[in-house]
C-alpha cells in the first residue's frame, strides 16, 4: 500500500520497488516515500517470548478460547506475563489499565479490524473471483500478522520503561496477578474452563508446567533449539486449528514444501494454504500429538517425529506416523521436508 506524504501519514506496507514505482499515482509520486519494510521489525525479546509461549502445548486455544469469550487483547494476555519474567513483578491494576489502554485503539481498529476481513474472506461474499479473493486473503493474513507485531512493539515500548525490581518474586504468582488484573479491566469473569485456559498460558509463559510426554527432546537443546522447537508447535498448532495465518507466521515468504515420500514441491504461501485448505475440507478434524523432537544443534536444523489422527467427515479415523525436517532462518522456516506413512493427505492439486 502507498500512500502519498500530503496524507501526513508515513506507514507504507509490503511492497517492493518495481511495485512501488507501478503504482503510485498522486501528485507527489516523485517524491521518496516513506517506506518502512516488513522484514525490518526492530529485535525485541518479547516477540521472541510470544512466539516461544504461544506454540507451547495448549496455549493457542487457551488464548483463542479467552479471545472469543472475554475479548481478551492475546497480545496483552502474553504482555503480563513477559512483564513477570522479565523482571518487573506484579503491577498495580492502574498500571495494568493503563497498558492496555495504550493499544486498544490500534488493537481494535487495526487488528481486530484486518482480522475480520481475513475470516470474512474464507468464504464467498458473492460474485467475487475467488482465486483473485483468496489471494486477496493471504495479503491480509501477512498485514495482520505485522499489525500484531506493531501492537507488541508499542507494548514493549512501555514494557522498557518499567525498572526491573532487584527483590526476589515468583514470576509465576507475578504473571497470574498481573492476568487477574488484566481480566479485571476489561469486566472479564473467567469460569473455571477459563482458570484452566489461564494456568495453561501462565504455566507455559513461567516454565512451571510439568514436562509432558509427548515434548521429549533429544539431545540436550540451546536457546536456538528451544525457539526451533516452539516454532514448530506453532505451526502444527496452527495446522489443527485450520488457520493458516498461524501456519504462515511460521514460513518464509518462498518456503519449500515438499512431500519427500510421495513426489509433492510447493513453494510460498498460496501454494502452501491451497494444499492445507484441502487438506482441512477432506477432514472433520485433523491432529499432531506425540512429537519427538531431534534438533541438529547450531545448524538450523530439526527432525520431529509424531502422530497424526486423522478424522473423516463420516466419522472414521485414520492413525498415521510421519516425520518431519524443518529448515530454519531468520525466526521462520525457510523448508519442510515430510515424510508420510500410508496415503498422501496433503495433495499439491
Amino acid at each position: 500500500m502507498v500512500i502519498c506524504r500530503s496524507t501526513k501519514r508515513n506507514l507504507i506496507l509490503s511492497l517492493s520497488k518495481d511495485e512501488l514505482a507501478g503504482r503510485v499515482n498522486c501528485p507527489h509520486a516523485n517524491e521518496k516515500p516513506d517506506v518502512v519494510p516488513m522484514n525490518s521489525f526492530p529485535n525485541h525479546p518479547f516477540w521472541d517470548f510470544s512466539l516461544r509461549v504461544y506454540g507451547g502445548d495448549g496455549v493457542a486455544p487457551a488464548c483463542l478460547r479467552l479471545q472469543e469469550k472475554h475479548g481478551v487483547d492475546v497480545n496483552v494476555l502474553l504482555h503480563c506475563c513477559w512483564l513477570a519474567v522479565s523482571g518487573r513483578g506484579a503491577l498495580e491494576r492502574e498500571q495494568v489499565v493503563d497498558l492496555n489502554e495504550g493499544v486498544a485503539d490500534w488493537h481494535a481498529e487495526i487488528v481486530r479490524g484486518l482480522r475480520a476481513v481475513r475470516k470474512r474472506l474464507k468464504e464467498p461474499v458473492g460474485g467475487e473471483n475467488r482465486e483473485l479473493a483468496l489471494s486477496l486473503r493471504q495479503r491480509v493474513q501477512k498485514l495482520e500478522i505485522d499489525s500484531e507485531h506493531i501492537e507488541q512493539l508499542m507494548l514493549a515500548a512501555t514494557t522498557d520503561k518499567i525498572p526491573t525490581t532487584s527483590a526476589s518474586s515468583d514470576a509465576h504468582e507475578a504473571a497470574n496477578a498481573n492476568v487477574a488484573a488484566y481480566l479485571g479491566a476489561i469486566g472479564a469473569a473467567p469460569d473455571a474452563e477459563d482458570q484452566a485456559a489461564i494456568t495453561t498460558v501462565v504455566s507455559a509463559a513461567t516454565n512451571n508446567a510439568p514436562p509432558a510426554s509427548d515434548n521429549k527432546v533429544q539431545p540436550e537443546n540451546s536457546t536456538k533449539d528451544q525457539a526451533m522447537i516452539g516454532l514448530v508447535k506453532r505451526y502444527f498448532a496452527g495446522v489443527d486449528d485450520e488457520d493458516f495465518a498461524s501456519v504462515s507466521a511460521t514460513l518464509a515468504e518462498n518456503c519449500i514444501f515438499t512431500v519427500e515420500t510421495h513426489g509433492v514441491r510447493l513453494q510460498g504461501h498460496a501454494e502452501i494454504e491451497g494444499m492445507l485448505t484441502r487438506l482441512w475440507g477432506n477432514h472433520a478434524a485433523v491432529r499432531h500429538q506425540d512429537f519427538v523432537f531431534v534438533p541438529a544443534p547450531g545448524d538450523g536444523r530439526i527432525a520431529v517425529s509424531f502422530a497424526v489422527v486423522n478424522t473423516h467427515h463420516d466419522g472414521s479415523v485414520t492413525h498415521k506416523s510421519n516425520c518431519n525436517f524443518f529448515e530454519f532462518a531468520d525466526g521462520r522456516f525457510t523448508r519442510v521436508a515430510v515424510y508420510m506413512a500410508g496415503e498422501n493427505t496433503l495433495n499439491a492439486a
